[in-house]
This record gives structure tokens, C-alpha cells and sequence, in this order.
């Protein structure tokens, strides 16, 4: 028996066969709604790996005797088109519609079944793998929840180390861009030279070890999550979640280099650490992120920050 706080679909039945175009209906709980309004109520289509590859709002319409009811009725027409069909196929048709009310642990999983993909893969494993689409969705946002907790504390250490270390220092803790040209040269020469650790590099540590315990979770998500935009070399071109502006870093963890670029210019700043990089290497750097696709992942990162 359906509780009247729980969410009850009418339609489509649960691992019910639909076709590319079809209805989802039911009651649906008014403290699931937004305060004053009865719209708001979040959708996702969820694959396969868990992966949503279309979201949206279904409209709750406000009808007469709804004030005197716990629950009230909605009803959405949904339809599917060819850049679904790649996420469908995964799972030979076994698709999950994930709708999300407005508190956190508001949410309700309906498996479906999308005809024309049945072709494909229909074992038991098949089945499972539906059945837990919602727990294994709902751990990862967790895993990335505790993620980012973790990595807003390894900024903020490595905010209070740059204001010691300038208080401390008596300077700015760029270095001088004016370093002979003949030690610059020396660095770009001697790949294998080994360098002392950096401000930094007790951060960059737990920051890697970080990745390495929620990797799934931002594999999930994708590369630009960590920060990571691109490697080459042996650099590592990131933007900092806590960096503020329209600039990278390109980090060399072996040498102990950590130099912010601007962008769209590809201009060398300043640096994080006292390891400078010489013409050379900032030019082969500027070469590098100017490349089409280099350029287009900076230029989205930049555009999700703004």
C-alpha cells in the first residue's frame, strides 16, 4: 500500500515496454513540490553506467481540490529522439526515469523497458545492472559531495601556506621573471634533474591521493572535475577550484613547476613556486593550449566557472 508522502505511478508500469513516445502519470506528494507552486519536479533519464543524458522539469498543473489533498496528480508527456539512442542501447533498452522532488531523499527510480533495443543483451546481468541504477547513481553524487568537501579543505590549506609564506617572505612569492637566460636554458635542457618539494607539494599529495579514492566517482563525472584539463609532456595543465579569474596552472610535479597562464591570451602570469620555465618550453606551453581541441576544453571549463 502506498503511503500518502510516497510518490505512486500510474503509468508506465514498472520495466513496462514503451515505445519512443510516451506518457509518465501519477500522484505525487505536495511536499515534493516546490513552496507555493506546483511545478518544479525534476526528471532524469539515467543509462546504463548510471550516466543522465536527459534532464528536465515536469509541470504539476494546479487543480481545484488540490488544497485539500496530500497528494495531487500530474501527467508529462516524454519523448525520445536519436541522441538518446546511443545511452538506450547500453543496456539493451533498460533505461531508468529518476524523478527528483525538492528535498534530498525526495526521489523515485522507475525502470522501463525502450522497444527496438531488445535485440541486444537480455541476461540476468542485464536486469541487475537496471535494478541498481538509483543506488549506484545516488553513492557516486555522495562520493562527489564528500569529494568536494575534502578538496575545498586542501584549497583553503594551500591559501593560508600563500598568505604565510608572503607575510613570512616579505615579498611575493612569484618568482623573478628576470632569471638569467643561460639557468632558464639549463632547465629546459636537463629533463631528469631532480628538484627540492615545493610550498605546495604536501596538497598536491592529498589532492592526488583524493582522486585516487573517489576515482570512480570522478571518472563518472569526467577529467574536467579534477581540475584536469590536459597533459603533454611531462605537464599537467589544471584550473584550481579555488583559483579566481581567467587563468590555468601548468604544473610539473618533478621539477616542482607551477605557472599560472591567462586565457584566452596563453600568457605566462606569474608563478606559484620559485621554479621558472625558460622561452622555450613557454612556447612550445603556448603552442600546446592553442591546439583547436586544447583550446575549446579551457574555454568550456572557463564558461562553467563564469
Amino acid at each position: 500500500m502506498t503511503r500518502k508522502n510516497e510518490i505512486k505511478i500510474i503509468e508506465p508500469k514498472p520495466y513496462e515496454k514503451v515505445g519512443a513516445a510516451f506518457v509518465v502519470s501519477g500522484w505525487i506528494p505536495k511536499k515534493w513540490l516546490h513552496q507555493g507552486t506546483y511545478t518544479g519536479l525534476g526528471f532524469c533519464l539515467v543509462d546504463a553506467d548510471c550516466i543522465e543524458f536527459s534532464c528536465g522539469n515536469l509541470h504539476v498543473e494546479r487543480k481545484l481540490f488540490d488544497a485539500f489533498r496530500t497528494r495531487v496528480w500530474f501527467t508529462s508527456p516524454f519523448q525520445l529522439n536519436t541522441f538518446n539512442a546511443p545511452f538506450i542501447a547500453k543496456g539493451g533498452g533498460r533505461i531508468v526515469i529518476a524523478l527528483d522532488g525538492k528535498e534530498k531523499n525526495q526521489k523515485f527510480y522507475l525502470p522501463i523497458i525502450v522497444k527496438g533495443f531488445e535485440n541486444f543483451e537480455e541476461s540476468e546481468k542485464a536486469v541487475n545492472i537496471q535494478k541498481t541504477i538509483g543506488t549506484r547513481l545516488e553513492k557516486i553524487k555522495s562520493d562527489l559531495e564528500d569529494y568536494y568537501q575534502e578538496l575545498r579543505k586542501i584549497g583553503e590549506s594551500r591559501r593560508q601556506k600563500d598568505a604565510t609564506f608572503k607575510e613570512e617572505d616579505g615579498r611575493n612569492n612569484y618568482a623573478d621573471v628576470s632569471v638569467g637566460y643561460e639557468m632558464l636554458k639549463l632547465l629546459d635542457d636537463n629533463e631528469n634533474e631532480s628538484f627540492e618539494n615545493y610550498l605546495y607539494s604536501e596538497e598536491d599529495k592529498k589532492e592526488k591521493e583524493l582522486n585516487e579514492k573517489y576515482k570512480d566517482a570522478l571518472d563518472w563525472r569526467g577529467p574536467l572535475l579534477h581540475g584536469l584539463i590536459a597533459k603533454f609532456d611531462a605537464f599537467e595543465l589544471r584550473i584550481h577550484s579555488n583559483d579566481h579569474g581567467k587563468h590555468f596552472h601548468v604544473m610539473h610535479r618533478g621539477k616542482g613547476i607551477n605557472a599560472r597562464f591567462s586565457f584566452p591570451e596563453i600568457a605566462l602570469i606569474s608563478y606559484v613556486t620559485g621554479t621558472t620555465i625558460g622561452a622555450k618550453t613557454t612556447r612550445k606551453i603556448q603552442e600546446f593550449c592553442r591546439k583547436p581541441d586544447i583550446f575549446f576544453k579551457l574555454e568550456k571549463e572557463f564558461a562553467k566557472r563564469s
